[in-house]
């Protein structure tokens, strides 16, 4: 279960994201947007601009769109993509870690990896 106060947050965030990917790509995302949240949008497409580099974080539950937001993205910005999913999938088929067995426990009951887990990698 979630807080009410983390599950504004999450929504908010979701909709923020939305909102940048809008921007990113066009469309009529101040039309259906508070102005503070589309210029924040347009903050953040412009300076990513004009930087070469920037860090873009999805976060959402399992079957979002995560992964696949995060190839579009990738794909229209031509940079990588680190999934966390992709690299404790690879870590626990391929690894005898005390950790791998751990998470692949979590991930085969549908539970959460520990963080101190996935930073391990």
């Amino acid at each position: 279960r979630t807080s009410g106060r983390s599950t504004i947050r999450m929504v908010s965030c979701a909709i923020w994201l939305l909102l940048l990917m809008r921007a990113v790509w066009g469309g009529f995302a101040h039309t259906v947007a508070p102005a503070c949240a589309w210029q924040r949008a347009q903050t953040v497409v412009a300076s990513s601009s004009q930087h070469s580099r920037f860090v873009l974080v999805l976060f959402g539950p399992p079957g979002a769109g995560k992964g696949t937001h995060g190839a579009n993205l990738a794909t229209h910005f031509k940079s990588p993509v680190i999934s966390t999913g992709d690299m404790l999938r690879n870590a626990t088929a391929t690894s005898a870690h005390e950790f791998s067995s751990q998470a692949a426990a979590a991930m085969k009951s549908g539970g959460l990896v520990s963080d101190e887990g996935v930073l391990e990698l």
